[in-house]
């Protein structure tokens, strides 16, 4: 593993066991700064695992929004607030249908493997394929709908 702080090689740590290069001055209770850089975990994630980390939280934080905007919509009956909730939820179905790309590509990879926990397989490769297709259904389902409603299909 490689600690983010120098790029150097370094064995993964526990919560309580950290990665430093420097020694602490025993005299002073507070790390300096530069101890502060290097005192980081070296199990952090890294590549591709990173990047997956990074679009789920974006997804999150993009749908959660979306949600957000859509009950405001909701209550105050303003047009815009639709299209903005759409358009939030175009962005989190292309980072949705990136990590079901990435998923469906690594699940193809170990059709063959056994699924048992392994600390060189991701979480997500356990996600049952009736999981994963039902939040694909639903999620198709919200954006229509929201299409549907910014259209004023149905609408009084």
């Amino acid at each position: 593993m490689v600690c983010s702080s120098h790029r150097s090689e370094v064995a993964p740590c526990s919560a309580s066991k950290r990665h430093q290069s420097s020694p602490r001055d025993p005299a002073s209770s507070s790390p300096k700064l530069g101890e502060l850089a290097q005192d980081r975990c070296a199990d952090e994630p890294r590549g591709l695992e990173a990047e997956a980390l990074r679009q789920i939280v974006a997804a999150r934080d993009a749908s959660h929004g979306g949600l957000v905007v859509w009950i405001i919509y909701l209550a105050a009956d303003k047009d815009v607030l639709a299209w903005i909730a759409f358009a939030m939820l175009v962005v989190v179905a292309l980072l949705g249908w990136t990590m079901f790309a990435i998923w469906f590509r690594r699940r193809q990879a170990r059709a063959g493997a056994v699924d048992v926990a392994s600390p060189g397989v991701p979480a997500e490769q356990h996600f049952p394929v009736a999981v994963v297709t039902l939040h694909g259904v639903l999620a198709v389902t919200t954006v229509v709908l929201v299409l549907l409603t910014g259209l004023g299909v149905g609408g009084s």
